[in-house]
Protein backbone atom coordinates (compact mmCIF):
# COMPACT_ATOMS: atom_id res chain seq x y z
CA UNK A 1 0.00 0.00 0.00
CA UNK A 2 1.43 3.42 -0.63
CA UNK A 3 0.51 6.73 0.36
CA UNK A 4 0.51 10.01 -1.36
CA UNK A 5 2.51 12.33 0.34
CA UNK A 6 5.80 14.64 0.73
CA UNK A 7 8.67 12.89 1.73
CA UNK A 8 12.25 14.72 2.03
CA UNK A 9 15.30 12.78 0.80
CA UNK A 10 18.82 12.79 1.91
CA UNK A 11 21.22 11.73 -0.35
CA UNK A 12 24.53 10.59 1.29
CA UNK A 13 27.72 11.36 -0.93
CA UNK A 14 29.48 8.12 -1.84
CA UNK A 15 32.25 8.41 0.94
CA UNK A 16 29.18 8.72 3.15
CA UNK A 17 27.69 5.80 1.99
CA UNK A 18 30.89 3.51 2.21
CA UNK A 19 32.07 5.09 5.44
CA UNK A 20 28.37 2.90 6.55
CA UNK A 21 29.30 -0.02 5.34
CA UNK A 22 30.01 -2.72 8.09
CA UNK A 23 33.20 -3.55 9.01
CA UNK A 24 34.71 0.19 8.00
CA UNK A 25 35.44 2.78 10.23
CA UNK A 26 31.51 3.97 10.68
CA UNK A 27 31.83 7.86 10.76
CA UNK A 28 27.89 8.25 11.09
CA UNK A 29 24.90 6.49 12.58
CA UNK A 30 22.60 8.62 11.64
CA UNK A 31 20.26 6.11 9.77
CA UNK A 32 20.48 3.65 12.78
CA UNK A 33 19.48 6.56 15.38
CA UNK A 34 16.59 7.64 12.93
CA UNK A 35 15.79 3.63 13.02
CA UNK A 36 15.85 3.84 16.62
CA UNK A 37 13.43 6.78 17.30
CA UNK A 38 11.15 5.90 14.58
CA UNK A 39 10.29 2.42 16.62
CA UNK A 40 11.50 3.33 20.65
CA UNK A 41 8.35 3.85 21.62
CA UNK A 42 5.73 5.50 19.38
CA UNK A 43 3.01 5.64 22.67
CA UNK A 44 5.16 8.17 24.33
CA UNK A 45 4.12 11.47 24.51
CA UNK A 46 7.28 13.16 23.35
CA UNK A 47 7.55 10.91 19.85
CA UNK A 48 5.14 12.80 17.77
CA UNK A 49 7.53 15.65 18.07
CA UNK A 50 10.61 14.12 16.63
CA UNK A 51 11.23 13.76 12.83
CA UNK A 52 9.64 10.78 11.28
CA UNK A 53 12.24 8.11 9.57
CA UNK A 54 10.42 5.95 6.81
CA UNK A 55 12.78 4.34 4.75
CA UNK A 56 16.48 3.82 2.94
CA UNK A 57 17.49 2.82 -0.21
CA UNK A 58 20.50 3.28 -2.48
CA UNK A 59 21.04 4.32 -6.31
CA UNK A 60 24.32 4.37 -8.40
CA UNK A 61 25.66 7.20 -9.51
CA UNK A 62 28.76 7.29 -12.20
CA UNK A 63 30.73 8.02 -9.02
CA UNK A 64 29.19 5.07 -7.06
CA UNK A 65 26.98 4.60 -4.27
CA UNK A 66 24.61 6.86 -2.80
CA UNK A 67 22.61 6.00 0.34
CA UNK A 68 19.32 8.13 0.71
CA UNK A 69 17.22 8.19 4.25
CA UNK A 70 13.58 9.04 3.61
CA UNK A 71 12.18 10.99 6.38
CA UNK A 72 9.10 13.69 6.61
CA UNK A 73 9.34 17.31 5.12
CA UNK A 74 10.11 19.84 7.88
CA UNK A 75 7.69 22.51 8.27
CA UNK A 76 9.09 26.17 8.27
CA UNK A 77 11.92 27.54 11.07
CA UNK A 78 11.49 29.97 13.91
CA UNK A 79 12.75 32.80 11.85
CA UNK A 80 10.50 32.08 9.26
CA UNK A 81 7.49 32.38 11.33
CA UNK A 82 9.04 35.71 13.20
CA UNK A 83 8.98 37.12 9.36
CA UNK A 84 5.30 36.94 8.97
CA UNK A 85 5.05 39.33 11.69
CA UNK A 86 5.50 43.38 11.21
CA UNK A 87 7.60 43.71 14.57
CA UNK A 88 8.90 40.19 13.90
CA UNK A 89 7.57 39.14 17.11
CA UNK A 90 6.22 35.67 18.13
CA UNK A 91 3.19 35.69 20.47
CA UNK A 92 4.19 34.30 24.25
CA UNK A 93 1.69 31.62 23.68
CA UNK A 94 3.18 30.53 20.29
CA UNK A 95 6.84 30.31 21.92
CA UNK A 96 5.25 28.46 24.50
CA UNK A 97 3.83 26.12 22.44
CA UNK A 98 7.39 25.53 20.30
CA UNK A 99 9.40 25.44 23.37
CA UNK A 100 7.23 22.64 25.14
CA UNK A 101 7.34 20.62 21.79
CA UNK A 102 11.00 21.02 21.52
CA UNK A 103 11.61 19.62 25.22
CA UNK A 104 8.99 16.91 24.49
CA UNK A 105 10.91 15.57 21.69
CA UNK A 106 14.28 15.90 24.00
CA UNK A 107 12.35 13.76 26.45
CA UNK A 108 12.03 11.13 23.95
CA UNK A 109 14.72 11.61 22.54
CA UNK A 110 17.09 11.13 25.85
CA UNK A 111 14.79 8.83 27.76
CA UNK A 112 13.23 6.41 25.74
CA UNK A 113 16.46 6.42 22.39
CA UNK A 114 19.48 7.35 24.94
CA UNK A 115 20.33 9.96 22.39
CA UNK A 116 21.77 13.27 24.00
CA UNK A 117 21.48 15.92 21.55
CA UNK A 118 24.59 18.35 21.39
CA UNK A 119 25.02 20.87 18.87
CA UNK A 120 28.23 21.36 16.76
CA UNK A 121 29.92 22.87 19.47
CA UNK A 122 29.04 20.72 22.18
CA UNK A 123 30.29 18.21 20.96
CA UNK A 124 33.81 19.58 19.67
CA UNK A 125 34.05 20.72 23.59
CA UNK A 126 33.09 17.47 24.75
CA UNK A 127 35.48 15.63 22.53
CA UNK A 128 38.38 18.06 23.58
CA UNK A 129 37.74 16.84 27.63
CA UNK A 130 37.41 13.27 26.15
CA UNK A 131 40.55 13.16 24.54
Amino acid sequence: HREDRFVALKILTCESTKALTPGTDQRSDEQRMLGKIASADPAHRGFRHTLAYYDTFEFESAHGAHRCLVTEPLGYGVDYVRKLHEDHRISLSTVKRIVRQVLLGLAYLHEVCGIVHAGAQAARRLDAYTE
